[in-house]
């Protein structure tokens, strides 16, 4: 136990309080500006790309896998863990968005997976090069990734389509 805190950086700490505040705050109901959703979505597409690129390079298959990952995640997160606003005021550019334990998940399961993969690269583990692993972990981040990239884009669309018109 004491080896595994010794590799730990400072910095991930932080982050960890940060993932579980976020995914704690996402459980009840919020309002928030349209554009503030989209960061999120943004932050994870980011990271993710720029984590599947360093790897792509030397395994193509690895993008592959996050690609498809991607796309299947931003069905699962458009079609069916997406939930509808339950009020909009487009005068002032918000949306209430109802409670839902998706983004803790989400977050909890990228952090996660994150960390293991980094603890194992820093520590110079086995495993963690070894392209099975690799393929699971860019398919879990493509998943993670696509989910919150597609309930954010059904929000969009929801908003931008007057689809609902609660709160108008």
């Amino acid at each position: 136990m004491v080896s595994l805190v010794q590799h730990i950086p400072l910095w991930v700490w932080p982050v960890l309080a940060f993932v579980l505040w976020r995914g704690i705050q996402s459980l009840g109901p919020r309002t928030v500006k349209v554009w503030v959703a989209g960061l999120v979505p943004l932050v994870f597409l980011v990271l993710s790309v720029s984590s599947v690129g360093d790897v792509a390079w030397g395994a193509p298959v690895i993008a592959l896998v996050w690609v498809l990952a991607l796309g299947l995640g931003v069905a699962l997160g458009w079609w069916f863990l997406s939930a509808q606003p339950t009020a909009m005021d487009r005068g002032r550019g918000t949306v209430t968005i109802p409670g839902s334990p998706w983004l803790l998940v989400v977050l909890v399961t990228v952090f996660s997976v994150k960390f293991a993969y980094g603890y194992g690269m820093g520590t110079g583990a086995a495993w963690a090069t070894e392209a099975s692993w690799r393929s699971g972990l860019f398919g879990i981040s493509g998943l993670s990734t696509g989910i919150v990239v597609g309930r954010t884009l059904r929000l969009y669309a929801w908003y931008f389509s007057g689809e609902a018109e609660a709160g108008d």
